[in-house]
């Protein structure tokens, strides 16, 4: 390969100086005006032609050598490559050699595998086939289902049968039937005829023809044994599954009947998921809850908001099932106007409340009650009672009408509502204890006042209702217990005749004097909307019904004093233009809040002051400071005399809806509201709001 390179450079340098002769023989005429520097430069230097002969040799060899090189580098680059590439070529044959010999051994391997399982399977079928002494084994008849016709157990011929070992065989019948010892599978053909037939269709029978499973248009039955009926029902053969048909009425979903001489007993299921059990007498429709505790007689009475109040349209009464059975009124004199004397014994037995009578009972305070008590209870975990509701009202009645010896003075143009009232709750007593052997607890609620206005004569009849007439109904009642007695601060209109009214602050006193006593100021009613000018409409009830619920649960059911949310008596203190109003919340509670999205807006929050100087200084705001209440007056009302602070007892602002004396105070307790909670519209949680009150300071 040298030898070639040398030859190379020799053409190179034959062509170079062929190429540099010529060059200078086509340039001559170009350089003749150089000849004489020329001459000059070869008269100078007597050896120029070696000169230029040498340099040019040592070009050529330069050049010669730098060729050579490249080509040196360029051979040794190609041979690294072809040795690399080789390399390649012999790993990937080696790796395809070892794939190919690996896939053979595992195609072997599992060839040897079927063949053991094969063997495997063969072996087992024989040896099962062997074994004619296991009665569930498969027999080479049973295998090869041969159809044979057999003549035994009293059955006629069977086609298409097959037996084991000790002759024991199952076949079709002449009419298609499964027939195997003494069990007939019968065969129904499911046409258009099927669905008219009203007796059982067998499906399983005994030899003897006895239904073991049959169907029926609605379902299928399945006939047990004594034993097992005896297990069922209490054992000694005189068990058995009770119909649940036989508990009766409609409405309510019965399970696990247990039926007596006189009662019949059954567990039900609410539609919240609540299970109880439940008792009704033999023949009646009526149940009520079976509990050692006693039930709870939630008996109103009071003005026209005691009683009926259909609010307009879009604004639904509670009715259906809701608490069936849980809520109960006497099927006689529960619901009580009028002139009409009631008397203890005119009822017999209870009645659902779910299904009311009249069309406006459903929604009246009685029911909204009853109904809360059982949801509060619900939500709670507790054991549900039951609950016995009733009404003795009458509108536009002063607090004098609801005293004894009102009616007998004057019939028929007096309503009984102390009458009614006793009728209600010995009744209630009388029926409970027969035919149901159940306690009552005994618990007025009060809703009256719109009408009298004077404070002074108010409380004083308020007191001796309480202490005088309220023990009078511990005759009648279950167990000789006073009924508690529970008040709510009485409704105000939005008319100016009734908006500043003595009641409620009267209320107020005698709730306080008899704080813990038996008596029960529940809060006022101001935050329920009207639908006329004073009467509540229903969400106002549903309202109503809640915080009285939740009353009842902290006195009658947790043992405690509950107090609504209602000023610190006496507790009102001034520094200049700042006046201090101290609130004591209700148990359960710990904020005070301005309501913003309930009742109607209402200037200063619903506060007002007053002084004799005759023109006292108005209020700047109202704010909330932990407790109180601060209010701060334009100016500093100084040694002005009869200092006066009132909240939601002055007509202020008259909007239609709302009561015009009311307030924006309230305290939350965070409990959800149970008819909220059912889709209708009132605030989501239960709300305390501020009684309304008047009080001087200094």
């Amino acid at each position: 390969m040298v030898a070639d390179h040398e030859a190379a450079i020799n053409d190179a340098l034959e062509a170079a100086t062929a190429e540099a002769i010529s060059t200078v023989r086509d340039g001559a005429p170009a350089n003749l005006d150089t000849l004489a520097a020329l001459a000059s430069a070869i008269d100078n230097d007597p050896d120029f032609s070696a000169t230029v002969a040498a340099a040019l040799a040592d070009s050529i060899a330069t050049e010669a050598a730098a060729r050579q090189a490249a080509v040196a580098a360029e051979a040794a680059a190609r041979s690294g490559a072809d040795a690399a590439l080789t390399a390649d070529i012999a790993a990937e044959v080696t790796a395809r050699q070892t794939a190919v010999a690996a896939e053979a051994a595992l195609r072997a391997a599992a060839d040897d595998t079927l063949t053991a399982s094969i063997a495997a399977e063969a072996a087992l079928r024989a040896a099962h086939e062997a074994r004619t002494d296991n009665p569930h084994s498969l027999t080479k008849a049973q295998i090869d289902l041969a159809p044979i016709g057999l003549g035994r157990d009293d059955v006629g011929a069977l086609e298409g049968g097959v037996v084991d070992a000790n002759d024991r065989g199952v076949g079709f019948n002449e009419e298609g039937q499964v027939h195997s010892g003494g069990v007939v599978i019968y065969r129904e053909d499911l046409s258009a005829d099927r669905d008219e037939v009203a007796e059982i269709v067998p499906f399983l029978a005994s030899g003897d023809g006895k239904t073991m499973i049959g169907i029926r248009e609605d379902g299928i039955d399945i006939a047990m044994s004594q034993e097992m009926l005896d297990r069922i029902g209490g054992g000694a053969g005189a068990g058995g599954y009770t119909d649940p048909a036989i508990f009766l009425g409609s409405g309510r979903r019965v399970f696990n009947v247990r039926a007596g001489n006189d009662y019949t007993y059954a567990t039900t299921q609410l539609p919240d998921g609540y299970v109880s059990d439940i008792v009704q007498v033999v023949d009646r429709e009526t149940a009520i809850p079976v509990s050692a505790l006693p039930l709870r007689h939630v008996a109103v009475t009071g003005q026209s908001n005691a009683g009926a109040g259909p609010g307009p349209a879009g604004q639904p009464p509670v009715a259906g099932t809701l608490v069936k059975d849980f809520v109960l009124r006497a099927n006689a004199d529960d619901y009580a106007s009028g002139s009409t004397l009631r008397l203890p014994g005119g009822a017999n037995d209870f009645v659902s409340a779910s299904e009311p009578r009249l069309a406006n009972q459903a929604q009246a305070p009685m029911a909204m009650i009853g109904y809360a008590m059982h949801m509060l209870d619900r939500r709670a975990g507790r054991e549900i009672p039951g609950a016995i509701i009733s009404t003795a009202w009458q509108g536009g009645q002063t607090i004098d009408k609801f005293f004894p010896g009102v009616f007998p003075s004057a019939p028929g143009s007096e309503s009984p509502l102390y009458e009614n009232l006793y009728a209600q709750i010995a009744n209630a007593a009388l029926v409970a204890a027969a035919p149901y052997s159940r306690s009552v607890e005994h618990n007025i609620f009060y809703i009256q006042g719109e009408g009298d206005t004077n404070f002074t004569s108010y409380l004083a009849q308020m007191t001796d209702y309480i202490e005088d007439v309220l023990p009078t109904f511990a005759a009648v009642a279950s167990g000789g217990a006073t009924p508690h007695f529970f008040l709510y601060q009485t409704q105000t209109g939005t008319a100016a005749s009734i908006a500043a009214m003595g009641s409620g602050n009267a209320q107020l006193q005698v709730a306080r004097d008899f704080l813990g006593a038996g008596v029960t100021l529940i809060g006022p009613m101001y935050q329920g909307p009207v639908h006329d000018n004073i009467h509540h409409n229903n969400p106002a009830r549903m309202m109503m019904g809640e915080i009285a619920a939740l009353a009842y649960e902290w006195v009658r059911i947790k043992g405690q004093v509950f107090n609504p949310l209602w000023q610190v008596a006496g507790g009102v203190t001034r520094s200049g233009a700042v006046i201090t109003i101290p609130l004591q919340l209700p148990p359960g509670t710990s904020a005070l809040s301005f309501d913003t999205d309930w009742v109607a807006d209402i200037v200063d929050k619903g506060f007002w002051y007053s002084d004799d100087s005759g023109s006292p200084p108005a209020m700047s705001t109202v704010t909330i400071s932990g407790t109180n209440i601060v209010v701060t007056l334009a100016a500093n009302p100084g040694s002005a005399t009869g200092k006066t602070i009132g909240y939601g007892t002055k007509k202020t602002t008259e909007t239609a809806g709302w009561a015009s004396s009311r307030g924006l105070v309230y305290a939350d307790t965070g409990i959800p509201s149970p008819y909220h909670g059912l889709g209708y519209a009132v605030p989501p949680t239960i709300r305390h709001y501020l009684c309304r009150f008047t009080e001087t300071f200094a």
